[in-house]
């Protein structure tokens, strides 16, 4: 399970979440695909339910447009090292 998601009341929902922020940034982004905090928060999404590719792309897409945000950086490089626990690199 996620460290971010563990012990909360959205264990055991992460593809119920996953879906909802999918559905939620998708037309977020067709609107203004420069948005960098959309592009983090459907990356997180995607990695919630080990879609490691999709959240690599949106990751980097938001890290790209807010290269000045230290906490989308920070982010990644959490999940990043998250991930590589389970074998999967995210940026």
């Amino acid at each position: 399970p996620s460290a971010l998601i563990s012990g909360t009341v959205a264990a055991g929902w992460e593809a119920t979440l996953a879906n909802w922020i999918s559905r939620s940034t998708t037309p977020t982004l067709a609107h203004d695909p420069q948005l960098a905090p959309a592009w983090f928060v459907r990356g997180w999404g995607e990695w919630l339910i080990g879609d490691f590719e999709d959240a690599r792309a949106s990751l980097t897409q938001a890290v790209a447009l807010a290269p000045e945000n230290g906490y989308f950086a920070a982010a990644a490089a959490f999940l990043d090292a998250s991930s590589q626990e389970s074998g999967a690199r995210l940026v």
